[in-house]
């Protein structure tokens, strides 16, 4: 199963708003530290903390494991790395610790984005992690 989710691409008045907001952030800093190297380096990092927005992300389920490819961020893991499946609205996370509210689940974790397809996903994600979080 595959599927790409590209959130930029889904909602346009909010993805208008976050380009001025970032290019209002990075004349700020241009007119306050005095130098355009500031502001393409606050450009460049609000690009890169909203990468995942930004940018389209590929999703591949399969009986072997989890594939998730984005720029800069490729993980692939398989089933047996994953404890439990917590299912939300718009996401499911595949964490390898039954504690999922941690700092180390977090960095641990596989979150897959949902598009129109969510209750396939669900039901994947089910026949292959056993705990449900």
């Amino acid at each position: 199963m595959e599927w790409q989710v590209w959130p930029a691409g889904r909602r346009p008045l909010l993805t208008f708003a976050l380009i001025a907001f970032c290019l209002g952030l990075s004349y700020l800093a241009i007119e306050i530290m005095r130098g355009a190297w500031w502001g393409f380096a606050t450009l460049a990092a609000m690009a890169g903390a909203l990468a995942e927005y930004w940018f389209p992300t590929q999703y591949t389920l399969s009986d072997a494991g989890v594939k998730v490819s984005g720029i800069g961020r490729r993980v692939e893991r398989e089933w047996i790395a994953f404890r439990v499946a917590v299912v939300l609205p718009d996401r499911i996370v595949l964490s390898p610790l039954t504690k999922v509210d941690s700092r180390v689940a977090r960095r641990r974790s596989v979150t897959l984005r949902l598009d129109d397809n969510r209750d396939e996903v669900v039901a994947f994600v089910e026949r292959h992690v056993p705990g449900q979080g």
